[in-house]
């Protein structure tokens, strides 16, 4: 692919941001640049926490002179207080991952459990690794049933908001990264949504795209 990227003078960007949250396999390839030129996106604002928003951008030189031109007019700069965290926690980064995965192994493994038990006609995958699983609903209603869920206080994205005219109507994403407690309150919650839809007329999915 690179070689391909590469003859066509085509830039090729990896954001490998939950690349390091693999949660049963080893680690068996390097970062994408390690095989041929690209520019590489990471963040600590998936393997270490969401409130701090530091990531970073790996390329040549060249590149990276212009990337600083561009943003100097349309911001301030990143906070120096939220550098200066990052700058000492990547160097715990085999510490904080190890513990990541540990995490979202058990969140994995809860989420999978409650719902079988809850949704047995749903396609709940096995994921190797991430923060989130994507399930399947068996019938275009992502969207309405987001709605319902809100409520049953309960705020989950449907899955058109991750594609474009109405895509992934048939699927719900839905994290593996809190707490059991939070995770069994959510699930609940979902079920009395989903059960609420039960003998419902479907709404125009376009309009629901729009609104959820």
């Amino acid at each position: 692919m690179l070689d391909a990227a590469a003859r066509l003078g085509a830039v090729v960007i990896a954001d490998e941001t939950t690349a390091e949250l693999d949660i049963d396999r080893v680690p068996e390839l390097q970062p994408l640049a390690a095989y041929g030129p690209a520019v590489m996106v990471g963040s600590v604002g998936k393997t270490v926490w969401g409130g701090v928003r530091v990531g970073w951008i790996r390329a040549d030189r060249p590149l990276i002179r212009r990337l600083l031109a561009v943003r100097s007019p349309g911001d301030l700069g990143t906070p120096i207080l939220e550098q200066l965290m990052v700058a000492r926690l990547v160097r715990q980064t085999d510490e904080i991952l190890a513990l990541r995965r540990e995490q979202l192994r058990a969140g994995r493994d809860r989420l999978e459990h409650l719902l079988a038990d809850a949704f047995p006609d749903w396609h709940v995958p096995h994921v190797d690794g991430g923060i989130s699983t994507w399930v399947g609903l068996g019938a275009p209603v992502s969207s309405q049933l987001a709605l319902a869920a809100r409520s049953h206080g309960l705020i989950i994205a449907a899955g058109p908001r991750f594609g474009i005219d109405g895509a992934f109507e048939r699927f719900l994403r839905l994290p593996i990264c809190y707490t059991p407690e939070e995770t069994d309150a959510a699930v609940a919650a979902l079920a009395r949504a989903w059960r609420s839809l039960s003998g419902a007329p479907a709404p125009d999915p376009s309009v629901l795209a729009a609104v959820v």
